[in-house]
């Protein structure tokens, strides 16, 4: 029984595609499928990029990439350019970078925009079984993905703060059930968290590529992003596709957009191996349809509001009294004290007032006075209606969990006031208003 939905299509025949999800496939197999899918759409322009991680294994895949997809993909006009890559420790998606790539084919309408993200994992085959998480280089086994392994390990620096963002966004710990054998099969720890890696980047991916476009901003109709796995092994690699999404901009300019493959947390996944190679499922249909932009901006403000909610429960149960104290900013405060009250009064005030001179620095003035007093609460709601790039949406989500720190979110709240001060003063405007109103529903208790 297939597991693909029968109810939710994509917005183009990506059928080739859909026989690869959770199947271990010869390098170029997947590439050439992916072919057919954009030939069958027909687009006038197709722009092309390809994420790897910075290890030299992943020569072949960029090479097959380019060779295989990027170079008959394209039409030919634009022959003549190579594919946007980007190459980085763990294969991480570089915010603007899908932009950037998709400037370099802008064309007539019907523009489309193929991205493919590749983490990858060391493969040694044994007689029966595959080995997961390492290579032999020079002589001597070595981590693969190093980038992975260092992360899993905790250790730090910027690249592991960005993927362990990633790992633990929307409220599932994925490194510790990675490190957990009761919770993944250690046996698996290497090859899971390389599928949940690609997941999560397609995701970020997707929060770019998707987001609404500026009045001048050309962007693509129709966009492809595809998260996949390599196999480094001795000889030529293979590849695991993930998952993809798919998406097409309707008359509103709004990207609408499926998801078809695995989903995020690695209990969920089941290995299976045989003369075919790996396969890897989960229970329930692979198609979805996905959470875009403005449904990642939202959901920092829900796990907040359900934060809220279970410190107001333990301060019920310790008979606490008065507000939290608002210096803490894993600790937001549970109800609005009269000050906080009255400066939401006054700027509400001027808000609705028609007659004020809303300027540039008036509205940074009124985002410093929501901030200053609920600092955390503010800087999500804001977020929520449209401040800042939406490229903060996990950050945000550790924030609003409680993980955040209190110069942190000072240095949010500064750049959410420069953003809104640049600006129409009409739309900042729009978005302080909502930011007002959804912190007295916050706090109606």
């Amino acid at each position: 029984m297939s597991l693909l939905s029968k109810t939710l299509s994509s917005p183009f025949d990506t059928h080739d595609l859909d026989v690869f999800v959770g199947r271990e496939a010869h390098m170029g197999d997947l590439g050439r499928a992916l072919v057919r899918v954009v030939a069958s759409v027909r687009p006038a322009h197709v722009a092309s990029l390809h994420v790897t991680c910075s290890d030299g294994l992943e020569r072949l895949c960029a090479k097959t990439f380019h060779d295989t997809v990027a170079r008959d993909i394209t039409v030919p006009a634009d022959r003549e350019w190579a594919p946007l890559r980007t190459s980085n420790l763990g294969g991480r998606y570089e915010w603007g970078s899908g932009g950037v790539g998709f400037s370099h084919f802008v064309g007539a309408p019907s523009n489309m925009m193929v991205a493919q993200i590749n983490s990858h994992v060391g493969v040694i085959r044994e007689a029966r079984s595959l080995r997961f998480g390492t290579h032999e280089r020079s002589g001597r086994m070595s981590p693969v993905c190093g980038a992975l392994f260092m992360v899993l390990a905790g250790r730090t620096g910027p690249f592991a703060t960005e993927m362990r963002e990633a790992l633990s966004s929307e409220g599932l710990d994925r490194m510790a059930l990675l490190n957990d054998p009761d919770s993944v099969s250690a046996d698996y720890k290497y090859l899971y968290g390389a599928i949940v890696n690609a997941r999560l980047q397609a995701r970020r991916a997707l929060l770019d590529l998707a987001r609404p476009l500026e009045a001048d901003e050309v962007g693509a109709d129709l966009l492809l992003v595809l998260a996949a796995v390599t196999f480094n092994q001795r000889g030529a690699d293979h590849e695991l596709l993930v998952g993809y999404y798919a998406g097409k901009r309707d008359a509103d300019g709004v990207m609408q957009a499926i998801w078809c493959g695995l989903g995020d947390n690695p209990t969920k996944y089941q290995y299976e191996f045989d003369l075919a190679g790996v396969k890897v499922t989960q229970p329930g249909p692979l198609k979805r349809k996905a959470r875009g932009p403005k449904g990642h901006r939202e959901l920092p403000l829900e796990k907040l509001a359900d934060h809220l909610e279970d410190l107001r429960a333990e301060s019920v149960a310790h008979q606490e009294a008065g507000p939290e104290p608002l210096t803490e900013c894993d600790r937001p405060p549970v109800h609005l004290d009269p000050h906080s009250r009255s400066v939401l009064d006054q700027v509400d005030a001027l808000l609705n007032d028609p007659d004020h001179p809303w300027s540039s620095l008036a509205v940074k003035g009124a985002c410093i006075a929501l901030t200053e007093v609920l600092a955390v609460p503010a800087v999500l709601t804001l977020f929520a209606g449209g401040a800042l790039a939406a490229n903060h949406a996990f950050r945000m989500q550790r924030i609003a969990r409680g993980g955040g720190h209190e110069h942190e979110v000072e240095e949010l709240a500064h750049e959410t006031a420069i953003d809104l001060q640049q600006r129409d003063p009409r739309e900042a405007r729009s978005i302080l208003k909502s930011a007002t109103a959804r912190l007295r529903q916050l706090y109606a208790h």
